[in-house]
């Protein structure tokens, strides 16, 4: 998984499957953690994909605030099964081809972070061989960037 963010501060979300790092460059930090002590966090699951949506939430129609068909696409309300300490629900906007276009998490402070996706490209990994892949799931942080292992 590779996540690259680019507002409102440039940040680098990145696993393999054995190291999750997340480089913040307005920080100058870079904190790194073995993916296994992450494997039972919610929301590390849900990014991944690791397990079943049915598993971990409670699948509800949407807020009435954020409507029920967007632009064609179909919104579900996710609240996790049991209370999460970071996370109250999150909104998915769903495509008629299962493509997730939006996601809004709302959490208990009512800060609400919304992720838009855009030129979504589906397997663009089949055709690439192993050295390209390497290079797309690696990150070298700038120099002075502070390295924080957990």
């Amino acid at each position: 998984m590779r996540w690259d963010y680019t507002s409102p501060d440039r940040q680098v979300l990145i696993s393999d499957g054995k190291l999750f790092s997340m480089y913040f460059e307005k920080l100058h930090q870079m904190i790194v953690t073995p993916a296994e002590k992450l494997k039972n966090d919610l929301t590390y699951s849900f990014f991944i994909g690791h397990s079943k949506l049915m598993d971990d939430f409670y699948v509800l129609t949407p807020d009435p605030d954020i409507g029920g068909n967007r632009e064609g696409m179909n919104v579900i309300k996710l609240v996790p099964k049991i209370p999460h300490a970071q996370i109250e629900n999150i909104h998915l906007w769903v495509t008629g081809d299962s493509l997730i276009r939006r996601i809004t998490l709302l959490d208990h402070f009512g800060t609400e972070t919304v992720l838009s996706f855009s030129d979504i490209k589906i397997d663009p990994l089949k055709d690439l061989d192993e050295k390209a892949i390497r290079k797309i799931f690696s990150f070298t942080p700038p120099e002075n960037t502070e390295i924080i292992e957990q």
